[in-house]
């Protein structure tokens, strides 16, 4: 086998390897939804007498209850880095000279 050959052999490998990874992380997740999904169906199919309205309702009130964020500052908002510079220093004052005569 030439450097060629071995090189497309083994790139053909690792694509069937990581397909085969892939489905397997897959079918991994696919039983873990239906897991889910049968727990909540377990609960909602409970008796009305397990879950009073009042507690339907304040679940519901939580849901939709948005929490403000620890800070009112806008992610999107337009931010200039320009940094003006400094002034330029003062001259000194002229230095005392004596007094004509």
């Amino acid at each position: 086998m030439n450097r060629v050959c071995l090189r497309q052999f083994i790139l053909i490998l690792g694509l069937v390897v990581s397909v085969m990874a892939a489905l397997w992380v897959r079918g991994q997740q696919d039983g873990e939804e239906t897991s889910v999904v049968a727990a909540v169906a377990r609960d909602n199919a409970m008796p009305a007498s397990g879950k009073s309205e009042e507690n339907r309702r304040l679940a519901l009130e939580r849901l939709n209850q948005r929490t403000p964020g620890a800070t009112d500052i806008d992610p999107f908002r337009a931010k200039s880095w320009y940094v003006p510079l400094p002034e330029p220093p003062q001259a000194p004052p002229p230095k005392p000279t004596a007094a004509p005569s």
